[in-house]
């Protein structure tokens, strides 16, 4: 058995907060994707003030033709409408991930993402490529950023061809990464032996993890079931 881990809280939380935290989800049954739960707000501001590193103007504003930017925009907004008004958690997602669409996905790393702590859960990776989850061997939301940047240097007709455009691209290059069932159990037991080969690798769930599939609870520290 491969463990994979999803972890609760981050680093710049004390422990009463991680421990609140993991109690929380806990009693929820559930791992609730960032698109249920993040503070609009935040990610608002990830998305469109100009100076942050993840805005679509830091990353696409002068590499991508007029029609292509307007595109990046609508399709980042159309997001911004199943976001809920009242999230109130912050997140690891930026708005890279957003426009590839992440945030309504729960992921699981090799290893625990803040090493200094263990607080989450724990789960069988294989059993979830044969459920239909999908292992990424590296994360790929740079690859998405330079991807978008290829593509949007066209020049449309419209936008509406420029969304088409861009959102297809994203779509083909994320499921041309991702591997799931036999064939990603055969690439998750090379990156085990081999972790080099695929640093930052991760499954990747979509939707809600019920925490029924979970098989190791750890809770500051401290494994709790």
């Amino acid at each position: 058995m491969i463990r994979v881990y999803h972890q609760v809280g981050t680093i710049r939380m004390d422990q009463q907060e991680r421990a609140e935290l993991f109690d929380l989800v806990e009693a929820i049954g559930e791992v609730v994707p960032a698109s249920q739960r993040v503070d609009y707000n935040e990610m608002r501001r990830e998305c469109f003030m100009v100076h942050r590193p993840s805005s679509i103007y830091a990353n696409f504003e002068l590499e991508v033709t007029p029609n292509a930017f307007k595109a990046i925009a609508s399709i980042v907004r159309r997001q911004f409408r199943d976001l809920p008004r009242d999230g109130l958690t912050s997140t690891r997602f930026n708005c890279l991930d957003l426009l590839s669409r992440d945030l309504d996905r729960v992921f699981m790393g090799l290893n625990w993402y803040d090493k200094g702590y263990r607080n989450g859960f724990a789960f069988d990776a294989e059993e979830f490529l044969i459920q239909g989850a999908f292992l990424r061997r590296h994360d790929l939301v740079d690859h998405v950023r330079d991807l978008v940047r290829d593509v949007g240097a066209s020049r449309f007709q419209s936008v509406a061809t420029a969304k088409i455009a861009i959102k297809g691209a994203i779509d083909d290059f994320l499921i041309s990464n991702s591997v799931t069932g036999n064939d990603g159990i055969a690439s998750l037991w090379r990156c085990a032996k081999k972790q080099g080969k695929c640093p930052g690798g991760e499954i990747v769930w979509d939707g809600p993890l019920p925490l029924d599939l979970a098989i190791e609870g750890w809770r500051n520290g401290t494994r709790v079931w």
